[in-house]
């Protein structure tokens, strides 16, 4: 059974800052929800990723400098919720690390909080614009960039592609909060909060027998099932987390519009109060990053008996996160239209990112380079702060759950093959070398 989609009468507007044709590239931002039948209908349409890509983009009605003026906006929150994605995700490994720890993995709970945010944003577009085209998800409506409700009955196969591709009625950005705020929260803060290189590094970590706590020898056989375990553990959560955002989402649905409804009246507002927020934390964290509270003479170690921790554990790594998200940011935008079935730039900023942190990695650890202990805290803020902010698992996971299933094996096995491949290379060159160096200079 297939129904067409409904007439251009009963389709969302467009958000007046005509972002609409901009961020297609943006996957958190248009694929469809993590769950697209909230109603529990009999029958509804299913839509995946690749139906999102091919449809035709939106022609922009705003003038140049309105576009300007929402391209700025957008950088803003960008840099001010990468900084707070940044300080979360280091704050949870810090609490995850106690003493007989289930897992050693510190990002796989920072993996785990930040899907669940990524699942609850994402359902949150999808229910508002349902209601915004005058529908319900699942009972023959379907939203913008979450593409999801009209009725029929959907094929994994990718012979049978949209039965109604004559139908050219566009959809458009869900009436939610100002795409500068949901961009901001979803590709800032969620990818921000995440950090794929970080999974990569603990999956050689376990692979290689260095994480913490490890017995000094163990098996070939041993090793490899780490690995696994560690794979297996972070895609099963980050997957269940998305869900379980997008029944939050759900649970809530009767008082979303009115937690929607004040960001937009309050657009202006919300829009400079990012750019100031943005702009002077940034500012901010470069400012305690050169003076940072804790060296000597400062005011939280005044008499300098205290080891300087703050730069090492937070402070290099703030500066260097706005840099990883704008970078992801624009990486996604050129990237992920390219090829509808495997988005491009989230696998090069993953890829790019896993790399990077993994050079990082062996000046840490190798005895044959000199490295100050400034110098081994500027190297693990680039880890924690560029590297963690380029790479996400927030997206990642959308996508693996927004494409045709077997798009999303091949996108989910090449990226985890790539990148742990890649590790074992740069890594464990030094790794399973005698220049190894367990303890790092700055702890």
């Amino acid at each position: 059974m297939s129904l067409r989609r409904p007439s251009s009468s009963s389709v969302v507007e467009a958000n007046d800052d005509g972002a609409a044709d901009r961020w297609e590239g943006l996957d958190e931002i248009v694929a469809p929800p993590p769950v697209q039948n909230p109603n529990e209908s009999d029958v509804y349409r299913h839509r995946s990723l690749e139906d999102t890509r091919r449809r035709p983009s939106l022609a922009s009605t705003t003038t140049p400098r309105k576009r300007l003026a929402t391209h700025i906006y957008t950088l803003t929150h960008l840099a001010f919720f990468s900084l707070l994605g940044t300080l979360a995700r280091l704050g949870i490994q810090a609490l995850s690390s106690y003493p007989n720890a289930p897992t050693t993995m510190g990002v796989l709970w920072a993996n785990f909080a930040g899907c669940v945010v990524m699942g609850f944003l994402g359902e949150v577009r999808g229910l508002v614009s349902s209601r915004g085209g005058g529908g319900k998800r699942g009972e023959g409506s379907e939203g913008s960039g979450a593409s999801t409700a009209a009725m029929g009955n959907s094929n994994d196969d990718d012979d049978n592609v949209d039965a109604d591709a004559d139908d050219t009625t566009t959809t458009t950005t869900p009436p939610g909060p100002p795409a500068p705020l949901t961009i901001g929260l979803s590709t800032g803060f969620c990818g921000s909060l995440t950090s794929f290189s970080s999974f990569a590094r603990d999956a050689f970590l376990a692979l290689s027998n260095t994480i913490p706590a490890s017995a000094p020898h163990r098996s070939s056989f041993s090793s490899f099932l780490a690995l696994v375990a560690a794979v297996i553990l972070t895609l099963s959560l980050s997957l269940s987390a998305l869900q379980f955002g997008a029944h939050v989402a759900i649970a809530l649905a009767p008082i979303l519009p009115s937690m929607v409804g004040p960001f937009r009246r309050m657009r202006r507002v919300v829009d400079w109060l990012g750019v100031v927020l943005g702009l002077g934390c940034w500012a901010g964290a470069v400012i305690m990053a050169v003076y940072p509270p804790d060296r000597r003479g400062g005011p939280q170690n005044p008499l300098g008996t205290r080891p300087e921790r703050w730069r090492k554990d937070v402070l290099f790594a703030l500066p260097f996160a706005p840099l990883g998200t704008l970078l992801r940011f624009y990486t996604s935008l050129l990237l992920n239209p390219l090829l509808s079935s495997f988005p491009l730039g989230t696998f090069t900023a993953n890829i790019t990112g896993s790399f990077l942190l993994a050079m990082a990695w062996d000046l840490q650890h190798s005895t044959s380079h000199h490295t100050t202990v400034p110098g081994c805290q500027i190297l693990q803020g680039f880890q924690d702060g560029f590297c963690g902010c380029l790479t996400t698992v927030s997206t990642w996971v959308v996508e693996l759950r927004g494409l045709r299933r077997r798009h999303a094996y091949v996108y989910g096995g090449v990226s985890i093959s790539v990148a742990v491949g890649g590790l074992v290379g740069i890594m464990g060159g030094v790794r399973w070398s005698k220049e190894f160096r367990a303890e790092m200079l700055c702890g």
